[in-house]
């Protein structure tokens, strides 16, 4: 049985680092990528659906079995 592994951050903007760490996980099982949103804080470099499209593009191009979602 696969694992589904939530992996919660801003990533603001994505990285390559963070993409190493989605292929990894994504070895052990379907990773949920998960975009947090502080209101109380200025805004980032990109909107949270911005990143989310970004990420979408970035699992695709890798081939990683996984998802975005947004959360505040």
């Amino acid at each position: 049985m696969r694992k589904v592994i939530m992996v919660p951050g801003t990533y603001d903007p994505p990285t390559k680092g963070h993409e190493q760490v989605w292929k990894l996980l994504a070895n052990v099982g379907q990773i949920v990528v998960a975009i947090g949103h502080n209101i109380a804080k200025p805004s980032g470099m990109f909107s949270p659906a911005t990143r989310a499209k970004m990420i979408e593009r970035l699992l695709r191009q890798n081939n990683i079995d996984g998802y975005v979602m947004l959360y505040d």
